[in-house]
């Protein structure tokens, strides 16, 4: 059975570094993609899976604050990519559930870093998902 993934984020190109990131899994499966901060709010409300969500979301207005703390509450598996390592809201960075992927020099868009970077963050997000289903705890941060 593929795990289905949810990617959200507003560029295409940034979509397309994520799904051949995913396409090195065959237990893998993008679910859908959506644009928008309100769009992805939806996603991650409604999606049980794993979600796959752009930083660059959470600046979208009153629908990307919401992401985020739609995101920071979140239980399921979650992964934030800061592309360009501005950062990301400490409620999102602080939750147990979300592994973030950085870009390596901040400023910069690092879509080579993302993409070698994503497939260990989804292995990192489900062991967690697993971890927490046990009672064990225990964090991990993925950047470089």
């Amino acid at each position: 059975m593929k795990q289905a993934v949810a990617i959200c984020t507003a560029s295409p190109f940034m979509a397309l570094v994520i799904r051949r990131g995913l396409a090195r899994s065959s237990h893998l499966e993008p679910s859908g993609e959506h644009r928008s901060a309100g769009a992805a709010l939806a996603a991650v409300r409604q999606t049980a899976g794993l979600v796959i969500v752009d930083a660059e979301l959470f600046a979208d207005g009153t629908d990307g604050g919401a992401l985020g703390q739609a995101l920071g509450a979140r239980r399921a598996p979650s992964i934030v990519v800061d592309a360009r390592g501005r950062g990301v809201p400490d409620g999102v960075a602080a939750s147990p559930a979300v592994v973030v992927v950085r870009g390596r020099t901040s400023g910069e868009l690092d879509l080579e870093t993302i993409e070698a970077e994503i497939l260990p963050a989804v292995g990192s997000a489900l062991r967690r998902r697993s971890r927490s289903a046990s009672g064990m705890t225990g964090r991990k941060r993925l950047s470089s």
